[in-house]
């Protein structure tokens, strides 16, 4: 079994392939128009102007869960009347009216939690395994159409601490198109310690109830009897709630073991092998994923910030509002919130696809962006898939005229201010860190959550290098001074 460099040797191992992928410089000059490659051939077949879609159809589809247990999914009906309304599930709580708690209504599968189906080839592990591995997986066998079978469960990482920060300020509830016996396996993993996270009539599954389970979209009445205007949706799908898509923050869906499946599975058994000689005590070290494999994830982490914002807001307002007697719809605040991310950014894309294009397009102007399609109306971004195209040479040659100040960045700058709710780094995601293929002028797809963990990475090693010359040259001052003071004779 290959040993694990040391810490300090992978940092510097993954920070030369940062350095060279990204071209990231210690020095931190902006892009400028020489360096944009203003000679790359002009590229317009392609090149489409970009408008709000009216819309975005709904796929209608819902993520496979395990165990169907119910019957093959109908149409998508039409949203119940006021008649066809089931009575309330769930009452308020007296500490959630006395806290002025929100209703956060959580979806399972690729929001909170990844599970996938264990490979039939590969042996069960004892739990022991799993949890050396160190990476908050677990495993358990779901029934399934054919009989239980094993499958392992991926906690979003921060799950832990976004559920225990939020807790003072909102309710939690479940609404999952999962079985009710995975409903409550991913419940104890989510509250290993009985933190009280989750009240029993406060969560819903496909099996609980025909009337709402059985077709593939959700309903709120289904879990939650609160007001609309307290309630607030996490979920990786928005189509699906009906009428409530603007109570919906819609999350980057979380899909690390389908993604990193056979590396946790090598990883398992270098682990399994590891504790067979001896662990700790046989003086290897404990086998890793290779960084590559790591999970750097941040959403939830970042969402603590963005959720307690909201919080604090919709209180404020209940105290501004309280004099007057309006009614303060939370959906408002969020909307209000997210427009922050890319206020005042005028934002021209180029090198997209025309679909591509459109979602990112709508995406924009959700965060308070402005998409832009002309150099004359003055873009204050150019987010750049794609070097050489028109839009590319325009700007360049504006920026190099001095009759435009653009900062030019890579499509992670856009999806990190997604996910975070937060005005990205130009700096991070400027476009002279990445390398296009020369070929077709591509810029590579990357996960931005890992392009900020490299930055963050290089500039804490630039800090300590720093630190050390300081002290080394205090050092070298202080013997050179002890030095050339004249010895004291005695007297």
């Amino acid at each position: 079994m290959a040993n694990r460099l040391p810490v300090d040797d992978l940092k510097q191992e993954l920070l030369a392939w940062y350095l060279s992928s990204l071209k990231l410089s210690v020095i931190p000059n902006p892009v400028s128009p020489s360096d944009f490659d203003i000679g790359s051939p002009i590229v317009t077949s392609s090149e489409p102007d970009f408008h709000l879609p009216d819309g975005t159809p709904d796929d209608g589809k819902a993520t496979p869960q395990p165990a169907e247990e119910t019957e093959s999914p109908s149409p998508t009906p039409p949203t119940p009347s006021e008649s066809d309304q089931s009575p309330p599930v769930a009452q308020l709580s007296q500490d959630a009216e006395s806290a002025k708690k929100l209703a956060l209504v959580l979806d399972l599968d690729h929001t909170l939690v990844n599970a996938v189906p264990q490979p039939p080839t590969m042996p069960r592990y004892p739990d022991r395994v799993v949890e050396a591995l160190g990476i908050d997986l677990h495993q358990t066998e779901l029934p399934m159409q054919t009989g239980k079978e094993p499958h392992f469960v991926k906690l979003r990482p921060g799950v832990h601490e976004f559920l225990e920060a939020l807790q003072p300020m909102y309710e939690f509830y479940i609404h999952t198109k999962a079985t009710r016996v995975y409903l409550e396996y991913v419940m104890e993993a989510l509250d290993p310690h009985n933190k009280g996270f989750f009240r029993s009539d406060n969560v819903f599954s496909r099996c609980d109830d025909m009337k709402h389970g059985s077709n593939e979209n959700k309903d709120i009445r289904a879990v939650c009897s609160r007001p609309r205007e307290e309630v607030i949706i996490l979920d990786d799908k928005d189509k699906i709630w009906l009428d409530f898509q603007p109570n919906v923050i819609k999350c980057p869906p979380y899909k690390y073991m389908d993604q990193k499946l056979l590396q946790v599975v090598r990883a398992l058994k270098l682990t399994s092998d590891w504790l067979k000689d001896g662990g700790q005590a046989s003086g290897n070290p404990k086998p890793e994923l290779d960084d590559a494999s790591k999970n750097f994830d941040g959403y939830l982490p970042a969402m603590v910030r963005v959720f307690t914002d909201i919080h604090h807001r919709y209180c404020n307002a209940l105290a501004e509002a309280a004099a007057d007697g309006f009614v303060v719809d939370v959906k408002n605040i969020i909307d209000d919130t997210r427009k922050q991310t890319f206020k005042n950014c005028r934002i021209m894309l180029t090198g997209f696809n025309q679909n591509e294009a459109s979602e990112r397009a709508e995406m924009i102007e959700m965060y308070g962006g402005t998409v832009i399609n002309n150099v004359e109306d003055g873009p204050t971004h150019l987010v750049c898939a794609k070097g050489g195209t028109a839009k590319c040479h325009l700007v360049a040659k504006a920026m190099k005229e001095e009759s435009l100040k653009c900062k030019i960045v890579h499509p992670c700058w856009l999806d990190h201010g997604f996910a975070t709710w937060k005005h990205p780094s130009e700096f991070i995601f400027e476009i002279g860190k990445f390398t296009a293929d020369p070929r077709t002028g591509q810029y590579p797809v990357m996960d931005h959550f890992f392009v900020k963990y490299l930055a963050d990475t290089h500039e804490k090693m630039e800090e300590r290098a720093h630190r050390k010359r300081r002290e080394a040259t205090n050092a070298n001052n202080a013997t050179n001074q002890h030095q050339q003071e004249p010895p004291v004779s005695d007297v």
